[in-house]
């Protein structure tokens, strides 16, 4: 599995809409880089964000889901993160998003390939069943690595 790109909205710190481009040529010239910044600048928020992306939970909140939402960014209504990688030769987009409505969150986590849905985003354990299938890697397997 090789992470391509990570997109991420309204995750703790980081209000908006982040893109980071991982093909881009200051990071493929490079060879490798670091995430850096002070105590508070989203550095593992990044991290939260391909989590979340792809099994719709990360290390430190566990998932997110029912009524709570401790990742979404403080006065806003929604949030999201969407990791596009390469499995096999092939490219997968894994999606998740969460928005509050009425007091309610309403969650969709979704997976495709080349841009051809495989999944139906109302059902989180069939699209995260299929990431497990796809990468080989379960949650905690992942984090590990």
């Amino acid at each position: 599995m090789k992470i391509l790109a990570v997109t991420l909205k309204n995750l703790n710190s980081l209000r908006g809409t982040w893109n980071i481009d991982l093909t881009h040529n200051d990071y493929v010239s490079n060879g490798i880089f670091a995430v850096t910044g002070r105590t508070g600048a989203g550095k593992t928020t990044i991290f939260d964000a391909v989590c979340l992306a792809l099994y719709a939970q990360t290390p430190r909140l566990g998932r997110i889901e029912g009524r709570k939402n401790e990742i979404m960014s403080k006065h806003t209504n929604d949030c999201g993160a969407k990791v596009k990688f390469e499995a096999d030769g092939k490219i997968y987009v894994c999606e998740w998003t969460q928005e509050r409505i009425y007091g309610k969150f309403q969650t969709k986590h979704s997976v495709s390939l080349n841009g051809v849905p495989i999944n139906d985003s109302q059902k989180q354990r069939e699209t995260i069943s299929l990431i497990t299938q796809i990468t080989g890697m379960d949650f905690k397997r992942f984090v590990q690595a």
